[in-house]
């Protein structure tokens, strides 16, 4: 044999190594092939290519992890590119709606667009965009077993659609996925009262602002009833402009009474605000922001079955809603994780006996000192006999502190929390609106 070449290892060896992994009991292959899909998805799909049973194993866990697409183009080529039988493993759908692309459409009516005139009254703009939601219902309807579903926001740049075609796309969606468990939606101009017919519902979140009225809001909230998640997430909000109003004289666009909808809600187990404003009004006693919180508070104080609170604002709280916020949480019987600002995060001596979990996040422009650390740990060494259920500190800080000093004070708090039977960890956030 020439030097250099090597000796091909034998074929049956081969096999036998590769079947051996198939001797594993079916539950262990299964943790493998989800370990690999978080860690290395590349190296599951590498998986289909060895054995067909091993590949008929795997496929579900692929189609599993989230199926996003940028445009009605990418979902129809993905959908038309593979398999059809291993759809009914997607259940994890995230989609972007963009306008139509005369370009694409062909036929007559292609040719009809791409010739109309924008001032004119024959204009078959309005008909394509129909046809358009027509077509991506029926190819939707190809992904029976979506139990997440996300409408993804828009950037700039994108080809968004008029309004109009956003209110046929969520016309659509009332026929569509039937065991939808969980809806995010951060489209604003979209009406909500086709969440209706989501009755399985489980997990919404959505910004708290839509298009439609107010007694249509509260109608459909009151029809979920196995709705006990909600998250009104609004990053990147800015309550000094007049957008709202503005959208609202257009297409009476505006923001949701989130306390009317909590009121809807009695079931409600987990309940997120986060609300970051770009150049909030300090001097605007009772703006927006406050006011939701307030009434929010007060209506959540009927309810039994809430065991998670998160509010996220960098706006500040202002000693009335601070002293609602305290007063909501020293005398709830029935809360479990809490999390907030650690400027408005109550003391541990008024927390809850009920509480297991306590989340706090540091502003990014705040330093984890020393102090601060020995802060924590007083507070939550004299109370905990007040707190028997407290398992769990969580603190988010924009980054590790650089301070020696800092450092050894956080590892020996972080000791003696933990003798207390308390695990205390400090995690890194990141991000323009650190949420």
């Amino acid at each position: 044999m020439p030097k250099g070449v090597k000796k091909a290892a034998p074929t049956k060896a081969i096999a036998r190594s590769r079947l051996r992994f198939l001797t594993i009991p079916l539950e262990l292959r299964e943790h493998i092939y989800t370990d690999l899909l978080n860690s290395s998805p590349s190296t599951l799909f590498d998986l289909l290519l060895t054995n067909r049973q091993i590949a008929d194993e795997a496929k579900p866990f692929l189609y599993r992890q989230p199926m996003i697409f940028d445009g009605q183009g990418e979902f129809v080529s993905w959908l038309k590119s593979i398999d059809r039988g291993c759809l009914r493993h997607v259940v994890d759908l995230h989609f972007k709606l963009h306008d139509i692309d005369p370009a694409t459409i062909v036929g007559a009516l292609g040719k009809r667009l791409r010739q109309a005139s924008p001032d004119n009254n024959d204009n078959p703009y309005q008909e394509a965009c129909e046809l358009e939601i027509e077509r991506l219902g029926k190819f939707f309807r190809h992904l029976p077993n979506i139990r997440s579903f996300t409408i993804l926001p828009y950037e700039n740049g994108d080809a968004r659609p008029p309004y109009d075609m956003l209110v046929a796309f969520a016309d659509m969606l009332e026929d569509q996925f039937p065991n939808l468990r969980s809806l995010t939606n951060y489209e604003e101009l979209l009406p909500i009262t086709f969440l209706t017919h989501y009755e399985k519902l489980q997990h919404l979140r959505f910004t708290g602002v839509s298009t439609s009225t107010r007694a249509e809001v509260i109608r459909t909230f009151r029809k979920l009833p196995e709705l006990t998640n909600l998250e009104i997430w609004r990053p990147d909000a800015n309550i000094e402009d007049d957008r709202y109003e503005k959208l609202s004289e257009v297409i009476g666009a505006g923001r949701c009474n989130i306390a009317e909808i909590l009121g809807a809600l009695p079931q409600l187990r987990a309940l997120s605000y986060r609300e970051y404003a770009l150049s909030a009004r300090p001097s605007a006693a009772f703006n927006p922001v406050r006011k939701t919180i307030f009434e929010s508070l007060n209506m959540l104080e009927k309810h039994s079955s809430l065991r998670s609170l998160q509010i996220l604002t960098n706006i500040d709280l202002l000693s009335r809603v601070q002293e609602k916020f305290e007063s909501f949480i020293s005398s709830s019987r029935s809360l479990r994780q809490l999390e907030s600002y650690y400027d408005d995060m109550p003391a541990f001596e008024d927390l809850p006996r009920t509480t297991e979990a306590v989340i706090m996040r540091l502003d990014p422009l705040s330093e984890l000192t020393p102090e601060l650390l020995m802060d924590i740990f007083s507070g939550v060494k004299e109370s905990r006999g007040r707190l028997p259920r407290l398992a769990e500190i969580s603190l988010y800080i924009d980054s590790f502190p650089e301070s020696e000093r800092a450092r050894r004070t956080a590892g020996w708090v972080r000791d003696k929390v933990r003798e207390l039977g308390i695990r205390l960890r400090l995690k890194t956030w990141s991000g323009p609106s650190r949420f």
